[in-house]
């Protein structure tokens, strides 16, 4: 390996001080990265710090063609030829302002005999992913960087840098492809890109955006890009310099989408009188809104009276939003649709890890669609309802934290077939933590209802829904109130108003009536305390409603 890699530096090669060293016993640290990332790094740092942790080394060079290019390589030697030392590698690839985009960590020991190799290897999926001490990105995650590499990746997909900055960008003199020649605008970054090509736009932080397109009032940021699967069209934050702001300035919408393969991520969008983001159509698909802050959107007019932090409609589809926040959504007039996320018509939507919550009206508004999955969402502090599903065939709505305040948890009514509400837990709901209004067919598997002011569920239609392994707690209502339409089974109640009310149980010998000793109810973080009667009362012996922590 030494003899196919250039050495970083002399300084580097005896960076861990082989003071009477062995020829046998070191490391051979291999530096790397895919065609992506190297076209993209104009510098690589090294640090190599020793069995104390205390840094021994450090150099910057330039990553020259002909001169220093990955892949290069780091040569470690313990000190005194003592083999039970350890060492560690942190590298930082640079872009040509000088800003780091992506740090990769090794660490490890010395072999007793011969010696040992090791790679670290840049790539694409792990732009800008910070990871703690100790750890290191792979393939877009952090792992623990004393975990040798495997087999090296595959090459990845590559969409070329661009640069935004409002303060210092200049539209008609740069080019938009250098740190050095950033633009001005965020559309001057993408406007020119033929159909198909993608690009990431790099939007410097710590500034507001306001309105881009003068004299059309429907939207402050208009992306009709179509880009392809192998290279998205991404909207984010120039690495290091803060999030950016982008100002609905009182347009309807801030940012409107009308193409495909288009990602915005680590943004705050504010302002828009009617949507954050407006996905409508079915031209509209493979779009990722991931870790955006989506806020204090609303309050104009609209043709439909729909207000929200994100809007999905008309069959657009393909569409994820995760670890978002959508929140402070607001109406024109009293009664009308205002929700962190509005999903009319919406097809395969999936929106995970958000937290929703201070939205007048609802927390999320899912009507019409089909195949929709909302899963491990916080909501709380919503008015109306938290989640209102009407409609929806094929709605997973699994995992969530719901703090209702006195709203309902779930409405769920129209006719909506083949869906699932599992492992959810609903906190201080008013009249109902689930309440079915329609003759909907599905199951209601898992889920832990506590502190309602009504029923833990309420049907108030002959619904053909499964109710089993739930619990159903300390509910000023019963914990089911239905009809026989219900089927239900394995489920605890405990501290209700009554068991059930309405029809007759199909399978009681199963029901635990006792203490479920629920954790972190102030919280709605749910679990189930020692000596719960929910702990292995299932089939198989396996956990009712809320998981043992």
């Amino acid at each position: 390996m030494r003899s196919a890699l250039p050495v970083l530096a002399l300084a580097l090669l005896l960076g861990t001080a082989c003071v009477g060293g062995s020829t046998t016993g070191y490391v051979d640290l291999a530096i790397d990265a895919d065609p992506c990332t190297r076209a993209r790094a104009a510098s690589v740092a090294v640090r190599i710090y020793d069995h104390e942790g205390e840094l021994v080394e450090e150099l910057e060079e330039a990553l020259v063609e002909g001169d220093l290019a990955l892949p290069t390589g780091v040569q470690l030697v313990p000190r005194n030829g003592d083999t039970s030392r350890t060492w560690t590698v942190e590298a930082e690839l640079r872009l040509e302002d000088g800003t780091p985009f992506e740090v990769g960590r090794a660490r490890g020991g010395y072999p007793t005999a011969d010696r040992a190799e090791r790679r670290l290897t840049f790539t694409a999926a792990c732009f800008d992913v910070a990871c703690p001490d100790g750890q290191t990105c792979r393939a877009g995650a952090c792992e623990d960087a004393a975990t040798p590499e495997p087999e090296p990746p595959s090459a990845s997909a590559c969409a070329p840098l661009r640069y935004v900055d409002r303060a210092a960008g200049d539209d008609a003199d740069n080019d938009c492809a250098s740190p050095l020649r950033p633009c001005a605008t965020i559309t001057a970054a993408f406007a020119p890109l033929p159909a198909g090509a993608g690009a990431t736009v790099l939007i410097r932080g710590g500034q507001t955006y306001p309105n881009e397109h003068d004299g059309n009032d429907l939207r402050a940021f208009f992306v009709r890009h179509v880009a392809s699967a192998a290279e998205r069209l991404t909207l984010r934050p120039w690495p290091g310099s803060g999030t950016p702001i982008l100002d609905g300035s009182g347009n309807s919408d801030v940012v409107d989408i009308t193409g495909r393969f288009v990602t915005l991520e680590g943004l705050e969008l504010r302002g828009g009188s009617v949507h954050g983001v407006n996905l409508n159509g079915t031209d509209v698909s493979e779009i990722v809104i991931r870790g955006c802050d989506i806020h204090d959107n609303g309050g104009g007019v609209h043709p439909f009276a729909t207000h929200a932090a994100v809007h999905v409609n008309n069959e657009a589809h393909d569409i994820l939003i995760e670890g978002s926040r959508l929140h402070g959504t607001v109406p024109m007039n009293p009664g009308e649709v205002a929700t962190g996320l509005y999903a009319n018509k919406a097809i395969a939507l999936t929106a995970r890890g958000n937290e929703i919550y201070d939205n007048v009206g609802t927390g999320s508004h899912i009507t019409v669609g089909n195949g929709v999955t909302f899963e491990g969402n916080h909501l709380h502090d919503n008015g109306e309802t938290a989640v209102r599903v009407s409609a929806t065939d094929g709605l997973s709505l699994a995992g969530n934290r719901i703090e209702a305040g006195g709203q309902r948890g779930v409405s769920w009514l129209g006719e909506s077939l083949g869906s699932t509400i599992t492992d959810n837990r609903i906190c201080g709901a008013g009249d109902a933590g689930i309440w079915i209004a329609s003759p909907v067919e599905g199951e209601v598997l898992h889920n832990t209802i506590v502190d309602g002011q009504g029923a833990g569920v309420l049907a108030q239609a002959d619904a053909l829904v499964e109710l089993r392994w739930n619990i159903f707690a300390h509910n000023a209502g019963a914990g089911i109130e239905g009809t026989d339409s219900l089927i239900d089974a394995h489920n605890v109640y405990f501290d209700n108003a009554s068991a059930v009310t309405g029809f007759t149980r199909d399978m009681p010998d199963t029901d635990v009536e006792g203490d479920p000793a629920l954790l972190g109810r102030d919280t709605c973080e749910l679990s189930l305390g020692e000596g719960s009667v929910a702990r292995g009362a299932g089939p198989g012996m396996t956990d009712l409603g809320a998981r043992a922590p």
